[in-house]
């Protein structure tokens, strides 16, 4: 194997030959491949490694950004079903203290039979029988049955019927029976009502 004098290389003295050149050229890719090159990729390698880390914390800290973004929205579709919520259960709460209000107090029962009569004109309402049943009672409310015969004209007795929804209680007609034996508009009608009585 050819040697390579580098006692003249470092004294200016040229390469004599294509041959020490190549020799030369191939030492320095040898030392540049065993020693710089290894570290160079370890270098690569150890940066590629702290960039994909980086880039795993990244991707963990988008997702749980995105996740508070989703529960701040979560949260602010909650309020607003809680406040829908707490608003129907408000109009309610009015509705069911408006439907109490509207309960005759059971102290009051015997003034029944005078609000139904004194609401009818005594000119165009005949009452032929009016009579109270006992009070069903049920668990927020009592229901007192109320049974009318009246002779009077059809529109005076519908006008009266309807005039019932005014008086100061809950009143619910439950059946009404009417027959016409004359041709003069008077009728005969029957009507079941209900009085809802408090407890």
């Amino acid at each position: 194997m050819p040697k390579i004098d580098f006692k003249n290389l470092g004294k200016g003295n040229l390469l004599k030959s294509k041959r020490e050149i190549y020799l030369l050229t191939l030492f320095i890719l040898v030392i540049f491949f065993r020693f710089v090159i290894p570290k160079d990729i370890r270098k690569i390698r150890l940066n590629q490694e702290k960039n994909f880390s980086k880039q795993e914390e990244l991707n963990r800290k988008r997702t749980e950004l995105f996740s508070v973004e989703g529960l701040v929205k979560d949260q602010e579709r909650y309020n607003e079903e809680y406040n829908q919520l707490l608003r129907t259960a408000e109009a309610m709460e009015k509705e069911i203290e408006n439907l109490k209000n509207a309960l005759i107090d059971k102290d009051k029962l015997a003034e029944v039979l005078n609000y139904l009569t004194s609401s009818a004109n005594p000119e165009e309402i005949e009452f032929n029988l009016i009579t109270m049943g006992p009070v069903v009672e049920y668990d927020n409310y009592n229901e007192l049955p109320v049974k009318m015969k009246i002779n009077a004209h059809f529109f005076s007795f519908m006008e009266y019927i309807k005039n019932l929804e005014s008086l100061p209680f809950l009143i619910e007609t439950k059946k009404l029976k009417i027959n016409s034996p004359e041709t003069d508009g008077r009728v005969n009608a029957e009507a079941e009502l209900v009085v809802y009585v408090s407890k």
